[in-house]
């Protein structure tokens, strides 16, 4: 049976690469929950913030981070 009082946290790419930057996105991670992230973020660090997608991408392949898609039509609208 899911956990129905799991947190979850979605952040845009303008909070995560501040985090990023200081090399303290340990403080997000210790989020109690799961912690989320669209591939338009992951895009748009992987095409502009080339220094801070090495830690981007080591969070995300030792899963710290889950990265969804968000390509609904209706999910794009709101």
């Amino acid at each position: 049976m899911p956990n129905l009082n799991k947190n979850i946290l979605i952040t845009d790419t303008s909070v995560l690469i501040n985090f990023l930057n200081i090399n303290r996105l340990d403080l997000l991670i210790a989020f109690p929950g799961k912690f989320l992230i669209t591939e338009h973020v992951v895009d748009e660090i992987t095409m502009d913030f080339t220094d801070q997608q090495l830690r981007l991408n080591s969070a995300i392949t030792s899963g710290q981070l889950e990265v969804i898609a968000v390509d609904d039509e209706q999910e794009l609208q709101q």
